[in-house]
């Protein structure tokens, strides 16, 4: 259904524990969003999503304090929001401002829920110890077979942009483990075989994906339990 641009959104931010869903660690601001007619009545409640007949913009303030507070990368900050079926769903296509500490989306369709979420800082450690490589390199991840657990490492030859992700086997995400700029050097990452929820992923075969620019490598995994 339809609805005129007269209709105005009020954004009400509310606190991670009282959010509907399965929110994890990885989120940390969220918000609830109510809908008024051009005369000020209030036009819904519960879970449903309005839709307006051109683009508006929707733009989310962060505290950068609360990031450092969760120990989250500023960088990998991305929107979600919840869809009918009670999960979290990822919305693309949103620019992320870390001078401003913004991030907006442009979207036809006004959800009732929106989190921020944002992937840890924690699990990527640097080697001191290595020289400056010679060669942007994606190594085997170290147990292989493994379970829980596993360790990710990678090698960079100039500070760059990359991201670092896990597929299945028909190419589906399943968790971005790192998402920002990273200077030269050798890298360690730790996956725990949780997907972006934080559920535990099914025995099989898996795809981890170092990513930069042009240049992209790729090693299998295998989790067994």
């Amino acid at each position: 259904m339809m609805f005129p641009d007269s209709i105005y959104c009020q954004f009400e931010e509310m606190p991670i524990d009282s959010m509907p869903g399965m929110a994890d660690s990885t989120f940390f601001e969220g918000y609830y969003t109510e809908n008024f007619s051009g005369h000020g009545n209030h036009m819904r409640g519960g879970r449903i999503m309005m839709g307006f007949n051109r683009d508006i913009g929707i733009r989310f303030h962060y505290d950068e304090d609360e990031l450092h507070r969760r120990q989250l990368a500023e960088e990998s900050i991305e929107v979600r929001y919840l869809d009918s079926n009670s999960n979290w769903q990822r919305l693309s296509g949103a620019t992320l401002n870390t001078e401003k500490n913004t991030v907006v989306i442009s979207r036809a369709n006004v959800q009732t829920f929106y989190a921020l979420t944002a992937s840890s800082v924690t699990s990527v450690s640097r080697s001191e110890e290595v020289a400056t490589p010679e060669a942007f390199t994606l190594f085997p991840n170290f147990p292989n077979p493994f379970n829980p657990e596993t360790t990710i490492r990678y090698q960079l030859v100039r500070e760059a942009d990359i991201r670092l992700d896990v597929y299945d086997v028909r190419g589906r995400a399943v968790k971005n483990l790192y998402l920002g700029k990273q200077s030269a050097g050798e890298y360690s990452v730790t996956w725990d075989g949780t997907d972006e929820t934080g559920r535990l992923v099914a025995s099989g075969v898996y795809l981890i994906e170092l990513h930069s620019g042009s240049l992209s490598q790729v090693q299998k995994m295998t989790l067994l339990k």
